[in-house]
């Protein structure tokens, strides 16, 4: 595994819509946001290479952590990228499970402002996904 991408931020602080933006921007099919959670497993072509790359957009508890890390663990994948919004019980998780593949730990910050606009909060998952694509090749 190349990279473990970790979306971090309080509930409600947005995680899913970036994840869903970054899964999009993957090209997984994706045309619209919702708020519901994603789990997938996809693979992404560039020339003859294949990237598998795996997204859990949920990840309110350790338990929900560790449950989408066992199952995305069995597919060999080259990225994966998941959310945490229990730093102090999730983190840990997934620090070892990137220590254990190898890979490089990235994580990014999904906080914003609480007075923030719409436009300005979609601007920012806007960004937020697109660093997250531009961890994958």
């Amino acid at each position: 595994m190349r990279k473990v991408i970790v979306v971090k931020g309080e509930k409600g602080s947005g995680k899913t819509s970036i994840i869903h933006e970054a899964a999009r921007l993957l090209g997984c099919g994706l045309t619209t946001n919702s708020p519901a959670d994603i789990f997938m497993v996809t693979y992404l072509k560039l020339g003859t290479k294949k990237y598998g790359i795996g997204i859990a957009s949920s990840g309110d508890s350790a338990k929900i952590i560790k449950e989408n890390i066992d199952a995305l663990y069995l597919h060999h994948l080259d990225y994966v990228i998941t959310a945490c919004s229990a730093p102090r019980a999730g983190m840990p998780i997934l620090q070892a499970f990137a220590a254990l593949e190898g890979a490089q730990l990235v994580t990014v910050d999904s906080n914003w402002q609480p007075s923030a606009t719409p436009q300005q909060i979609s601007t920012k998952v806007a960004a937020i996904a697109q660093q997250i694509r531009s961890n994958i090749p």
